[in-house]
């Protein structure tokens, strides 16, 4: 079973620096990897296991969860700045998923706790404070959902260098619906997890809790519908600023933008 989120600020007092701050101490990394793996009873590293919400299910039900499963990894969108880290001192089997920005941004604004943990402002402080002085913009030009995306934006450009440093090929989120079984192939074979037959419940399920798809229908797949409903033409165009100024900062995201059409 994967672990989600085990450096969020709810089980990780350390969450705000170990998102923004480069150079993270490995030891604390290391510490809080092995709290989580062996956090029995904490039903919020399990929620996407649990085919209930956390608070209807019994306290003998989630241990056996703990009891009867195997850890396989965990799932984090806070360890951008250190890849490299784990690669060196915690495992080589990483997979880094980006998806398309319209879409990540979209699927903030539809959840409205997104930023709930530790609240916008920590966040935006955090990231501003360490990360600002690469762009040549005042903080008060912007728009929140500017900001966002130049958060997102940082943390990925930062993370394909250590993708790049350790020759590791990033995975596409569209992938897995555009042609699902040859994606979820290679992220076994990355894994080396060799010769294992692929079920659909592995890619139309992701979650006990959840049956969203578009995976397998008729006619071309929009992926604009991800965000189409949510985000305005305005919107739209003020990230797509974002993504050029910082594809101007690291070329590595401009050749992501180039290669996955994004711009």
């Amino acid at each position: 079973m994967i672990l989600f989120e085990p450096f969020h600020s709810s089980v990780d007092t350390h969450s705000a620096d170990l998102s923004y701050v480069d150079g993270y101490p490995i030891n604390q990394i290391i510490d809080q990897y092995h709290r989580a793996k062996s956090s029995v009873g904490n039903k919020w590293l399990l929620r996407n296991h649990l085919n209930e919400p956390s608070e209807e299910l019994s306290e003998a039900f989630v241990s056996d969860v703990w009891k009867y499963g195997h850890i396989s990894g965990l799932k984090s969108i806070r360890l951008h700045l250190h890849i490299s880290l784990i690669y060196q001192h915690l495992s080589t089997k990483i997979i880094y998923i980006i998806r398309h920005p319209l879409a990540v941004i979209a699927s903030i604004h539809r959840r409205p706790n997104f930023w709930g943990d530790l609240g916008w402002d920590t966040h935006w402080l955090h990231f501003w404070g360490h990360h600002g002085h690469l762009y040549p913009i005042n903080e008060q030009d912007l728009d929140l959902v500017q900001k966002e995306a130049l958060i997102w934006s940082t943390m990925v450009s930062k993370a394909l260098l250590c993708l790049d440093q350790i020759k590791i090929q990033p995975f596409y989120y569209e992938d897995f619906y555009q042609d699902p079984f040859v994606a979820a192939k290679k992220l076994l074979d990355q894994l080396k997890v060799y010769a294992r037959p692929i079920h659909p419940a592995h890619i139309f399920t992701p979650a006990l809790s959840e049956m969203k798809t578009i995976h397998g229908k008729k006619g071309p797949l929009k992926f604009s519908s991800f965000w189409s409903n949510t985000l305005s033409s305005l919107q739209v165009d003020q990230i797509n600023q974002v993504l050029h100024m910082v594809g101007d900062r690291f070329p590595i995201f401009r050749e992501l933008c180039t290669h996955r059409s994004y711009l």
